[in-house]
């Protein structure tokens, strides 16, 4: 009997266990940690795309100077600007008129793009363009179109370059479906083929010039398969490396009862900042390798007023946003609201010790055109 109630209570207690952790969430923190950069006169405070990367002991963090042909290179844990890197504008050696994304190898292999053209840049630590690709056209003929860095980065996978697709409208009225979600670049053959995954539908063909941004995704890699998170749906969808096989997952925020693509079709430009402001959206997913979870960037239906800088609200992040956090089946495991106007959730990177979002909002009470500013974001198990 002694033996049988001491197999029962083991039993209930890893019922127990197994119902805690099968029940648990998680939730982010900010934490009082923080790392600031320190610019000059001639940089803008940067809100999308930085990159970070670890080289010789060392950590960077890149971005670009808004709209520019300057790349900044910053060690992350002194704070002092180690490289800008200047390129031309234009002629043999240039990056036509701004650079649009960036992928960072090594101190002296970086790769850029310009939304210009359809061209990648290869350069080396000084800012000599020392190599280029072509990727206008695909092995059957078909043109691609240049890579917008607001869909996801540049990747580039033993060899070959992961290239995000817009919309091509060279198809009409069948631009969603046959216009690829994305294309593939090999540096070795230099052949350049479109994934055979296209657009789903969201809007009509006829609604295409009123309906603002509703077919435009954002995506991460996860080192084995792409996410790709569009602004306008709960779903998330799980691509092979390849692009030839697809999985649909759904993930809501509970702070977006309901996510749809906004009618834009007025000439009140100022009414069109402030819908843009106000509406719901799924933004951001990006993979935390040192946690093996996913942060999908959600921003909620708001209020906001008229007389605001409404530009610079969108161009900060808008309001607010959570981030959901996924499991590595893209199962939701928790979500955090965060503060109005504090953070740009554009702005980020992930550091073996946690997450972290740039505090640099300009409504920010802190806020320094001086200084970039970066807040530890901890991740917790929560029963």
């Amino acid at each position: 009997m002694k033996y049988l109630l001491v197999i029962c209570l083991c039993f209930a207690l890893f019922s127990c266990q197994e119902k805690r952790i099968v029940g648990s969430s998680y939730q982010l923190k900010a934490t009082d940690k923080y790392y600031h950069l320190t610019l000059d006169d001639n940089t803008y405070v940067p809100l999308k795309n930085i990159s970070y990367f670890q080289e010789r002991g060392n950590e960077y963090i890149v971005f670009i100077n808004r709209q520019s042909t300057e790349l900044l290179i910053y060690n992350l844990l002194t704070g002092k600007l180690v490289k800008k890197l200047s390129y031309q504008k234009e002629g043999q050696g240039g990056i036509v008129k701004e650079i649009g994304d960036f992928n960072v190898q090594s101190l002296n292999e970086i790769y850029l793009s310009s939304p210009y053209t359809k061209i990648l840049y290869k350069s080396d630590g000084e800012g000599i363009i020392t190599n280029t690709y072509d990727y206008s056209k695909s092995i059957t003929g078909e043109p691609l179109t240049p890579i917008l860095s607001s869909m996801g980065r540049l990747e580039l996978i033993e060899g070959e370059f992961y290239l995000t697709q817009n919309l091509n409208r060279i198809y009409g009225e069948d631009t969603f479906e046959k216009s690829s979600l994305s294309a593939i670049l090999d540096t070795t053959t230099l052949q350049v083929k479109h994934s055979i995954i296209k657009y789903s539908p969201m809007v009509s063909w006829k609604d295409m010039g009123t309906s603002g941004f509703g077919y435009q995704y954002r995506r991460t890699f996860d080192g084995t398969h792409f996410i790709y998170s569009f602004l306008y749906k709960d779903m998330l969808y799980k691509v092979s490396r390849d692009h030839k096989q697809i999985e649909s997952v759904q993930v809501k925020s509970q702070y977006i009862p309901e996510i749809k693509v906004n009618d834009l079709s007025t000439d009140d430009f100022k009414k069109i900042l402030k819908l843009t402001c106000e509406e719901p959206t799924y933004e951001d997913i990006v993979y935390d390798k040192y946690r093996k979870v996913y942060y999908r960037f959600a921003c909620p239906p708001t209020s906001v007023d008229e007389e605001e800088d409404l530009l610079e609200v969108i161009r900060f992040g808008k309001k607010q946003f959570s981030i959901i956090i996924l499991d590595q089946n893209l199962k939701k495991i928790g979500e955090t609201l965060f503060p109005e106007y504090t953070y740009v959730p554009t702005a980020y990177f992930i550091r073996e010790d946690g997450l972290y979002l740039s505090c640099s909002h300009f409504k920010n009470p802190d806020y320094s055109d001086d200084v970039l500013c970066f807040q530890k974001i901890e991740l917790i198990g929560k029963e």
